[in-house]
């Protein structure tokens, strides 16, 4: 079962990156502004939701995989 849900996991995160560039690409067509956040304001969101996080663990075994792939994924990309 972890085994799938890793996978899911990995093929939805894969996903989420192509549709997210695809929507960048074309909202800079369209002439939208968009903006990113220093890395020190992200670090403080990353801080906040990493607490609340832990809460969520605790609402489910499948919230606590899930949590714990996405906190794993975001080590490995150097996010956290």
């Amino acid at each position: 079962m972890k085994a799938g849900i890793e996978i899911a996991g990995r093929t939805i995160t894969s996903l989420v990156e192509r549709k997210n560039a695809e929507a960048v690409k074309i909202l800079n067509a369209q002439g939208v502004t968009l903006h990113d956040w220093a890395p020190s304001e992200r670090a403080k969101f990353r801080k906040s939701a990493l607490k609340a996080w832990e809460t969520w663990k605790t609402k489910s075994s499948e919230a606590a995989q899930l949590i714990e792939m996405h906190t794993a994924y975001m080590k490995a990309n150097g996010i956290l």
